[in-house]
């Protein structure tokens, strides 16, 4: 009875160990655009953001505050704008993202590589942007993507359908992270099957040795 739990024991941590697997591995999946290479860092966190769009022009914007990168305050705090063309079926043909002065920007960029949206009230917003210019460009690879994570507020109602204002928006840009030996859901499921085969062949195994011990004893 004791083996019996603990080989129970035994296959429920091997599930656990797959689904948390899993769990981390999706964590960079949360946005809209489910980027998969996206990283921890360096991170430019910005607030204070009032969201605006004109759904006869398609004109959008985002105007608000860059406030840390990482763990850092900006001193002083500095401009984030982001404009954007989107349809009135929430496609978007381009965006212009500048964070610091139009002059001197801190990170600018002008390649709008994708773009989705979560349909429901004060959903996020994803825009995926090609290799930054600016100041602070260097902190991030000139070969790789920017992903910028944009929650508007409330008065966004899910849909660009109609025109709308919503405010106290945060957003947070991202660069790609370095390729990660991260398994693939497919690949931990055929370490759960395999893990799963190997417990029943022991499990088969050990009741036999039992069976031909009790035939020897008989």
């Amino acid at each position: 009875m004791i083996k019996r739990r603990g080989k129970v024991g035994a296959l429920r941590m091997l599930f656990l160990a797959a689904f948390l697997v899993l769990g981390l591995s999706s964590v960079s999946q949360a946005g809209p655009l489910g980027v998969l290479d996206i990283g921890p860092g360096p991170e430019v966190d910005s607030g204070f953001i009032t969201t605006t769009y004109n759904a006869t022009t398609g004109a959008f914007s985002a105007n608000g505050w860059a406030l840390t990168l990482d763990t850092q305050n900006l001193a002083p705090a500095t401009t984030f704008k982001l404009n954007a063309t989107i349809n009135k079926l929430g496609v978007a043909s381009a965006a212009w993202l500048t964070i610091g002065s139009a002059a001197a920007p801190m990170l600018y960029s002008a390649t709008l590589m994708d773009f989705k949206y979560d349909a429901v009230v004060g959903g996020a917003m994803e825009f995926l942007f090609g290799p930054a210019t600016g100041s602070y460009a260097g902190i991030y690879s000139d070969t790789k993507s920017l992903d910028l994570l944009l929650t508007p507020g409330t008065g966004f109602k899910g849909t660009f359908a109609t025109g709308f204002t919503s405010s106290s928006g945060t957003a947070a840009l991202r660069g790609e992270a370095p390729t990660q030996a991260t398994p693939e859901p497919s690949a931990l499921l055929l370490m759960m099957v395999a893990g799963a085969g190997l417990l029943g062949a022991t499990t088969h195994a050990q009741r036999s040795r039992r069976g031909f011990a009790a035939v020897r004893l008989s």
